[in-house]
């Protein structure tokens, strides 16, 4: 049994993503509990769970919202736990600040919207990648991390684009395997009405459905673990 944790604020953001996260779940014949973490009360029950993903975020890592010390108790029971756990942009920025604090987070000098190729090293979580071109979608990055997280992937505007902490099931992901064309387009066009410099920062790499579709191996990879 999965625990997705849903960061959203948005109820049609955290619809969107409930609906990207379910496929790749499904194709793996996983099911699934949500955690919309915003509206969340009380720590769940962790130990009936074998695997944790944690979403991204309009929220910005910098700012302190009131939930943040659930998820921040929850992620550090799951390192603890040693449980497979995959934190995805906004929760992969979270990550790093829950273990070494807001030091390691700041905003981007130049944001990341659009498609683009990512550089990848070796690593389980990338099995069976060979076309690395993904949706980014970020105001905020991680920098300044200590050795016990070792980076797996970078971009030329984004160094830490992902990372393994320690020898552990632990990964955090900067860039979005979840979300195929449609879904993206639907965020980047939200976006867009609210940042009038979006096209300023906005890359519009090559992409296709069957890769989109390959990105989904990320999350097969994560579960066999």
């Amino acid at each position: 049994m999965i625990l997705v944790l849903d960061c959203m604020k948005d109820d049609i953001l955290a619809q969107s993503f409930d609906s990207a996260i379910s496929r790749p779940l499904a194709k793996a014949g996983k099911k699934a509990d949500f955690l919309r973490v915003p509206g969340a009360g009380e720590m769940p029950d962790l130990a009936k769970y074998s695997h944790f993903i944690i979403s991204g975020s309009e929220a910005s890592v910098i700012d302190d919202n009131p939930w943040e010390g659930l998820l921040e108790e929850i992620s550090l029971n799951i390192i603890d736990m040693k449980k497979p756990l995959l934190a995805i942009c906004y929760g992969h920025q979270f990550l790093v600040r829950a273990l070494l604090g807001k030091q390691s987070a700041r905003a981007t000098a130049t944001p990341e919207f659009g498609w683009v190729n990512i550089s990848l090293t070796g690593n389980p979580l990338f099995a069976g990648i060979t076309a690395s071109v993904f949706m980014v979608s970020h105001y905020d990055e991680v920098y300044n991390l200590t050795e016990d997280f070792k980076i797996i992937a970078s971009s030329p505007r984004c160094a830490v684009h992902a990372f393994q902490y320690k020898d552990l099931p632990v990964w955090g992901l900067q860039f979005h395997p979840e979300y195929n064309g449609e879904e993206a387009d639907e965020i980047f066009d939200l976006i867009k009405k609210r940042d009038p410099a979006f096209s300023t920062y906005f890359f519009n790499g090559p992409r296709n459905e069957m890769q989109i579709e390959q990105n989904e191996r990320i999350f097969i990879n994560f579960l066999a673990i």
